[in-house]
């Protein structure tokens, strides 16, 4: 069993955008601050100094949710990439769950709420990111283990587990990976099969859902 914590309170900012159908997918993210800076331009200067790197151990859904409520543009002539994160999803929490790096699940948003992660995929989606780059590193033992078994209670629900960019046009960015080699769709799946057997039909799965904390 996992550790799940309801933090919909300090994540959402009021703005409710209820879902009209049930998702069908839980897509997977990856989330990271670790070397975000702000940009910096010829001279060394700061585009925005006062963004500061957030850890990957310290990142939890306030965090991520406080980050992207930033919605500042990047000042004339810098690079698009030093945009703040709200100015992509305008302002709003794209994430309904984030697996820490201690294993621990935290739920950002109502399941009900339509959170803006995959484009024209935020309808069917349901989005859980977790903690870390992983391009370039492996989850730790405990988020891989918590992403798995969550991975596998919704698949038992009746969603079809997918990466955010296994789903066509649901980035603007064509050469992007996310989450990564490190957390590949195809890996998570093969080591949720087992648990989705032990986990039984649809009923058991939303039971235990209910049971662990989580918000429809």
């Amino acid at each position: 069993m996992i550790v799940f914590r309801n933090v919909i309170a300090e994540c959402c900012d009021g703005r409710i955008t209820t879902r009209h159908d049930e998702p069908t997918k839980l897509v997977l993210h990856r989330i990271s601050f670790a070397t975000d800076d702000g940009g910096r331009d010829e001279q060394g200067r700061q585009y925005l100094p006062d963004v500061q790197p957030i850890p990957d151990e310290e990142l939890d859904g306030p965090a991520v949710a406080a980050r992207f409520a930033d919605r500042r543009l990047a000042p004339k002539g810098a690079p698009s990439w030093t945009r703040r994160p709200g100015t992509y999803t305008g302002g709003e929490m794209p994430y309904t769950f984030l697996a820490r790096t201690d294993g621990i699940i935290d739920q950002c948003l109502p399941v009900r709420e339509l959170a803006p992660h995959a484009r024209r995929w935020n309808t069917a989606g349901l989005s859980l990111a977790a903690a870390g780059d992983f391009r370039r590193r492996k989850p730790t033992p405990a988020q891989l283990s918590a992403v798995v078994y969550f991975s596998a209670l919704w698949w038992a629900a009746g969603l079809q587990i997918v990466g955010h960019t296994e789903l066509p046009d649901a980035s603007t960015d064509p050469t992007k990976r996310c989450p990564g080699e490190h957390l590949a769709p195809n890996n998570i799946r093969l080591l949720a099969h087992a648990d989705r057997q032990e986990i039984g039909d649809e009923d058991r799965a939303r039971r235990r859902l209910l049971q662990l904390g989580v918000v429809f």
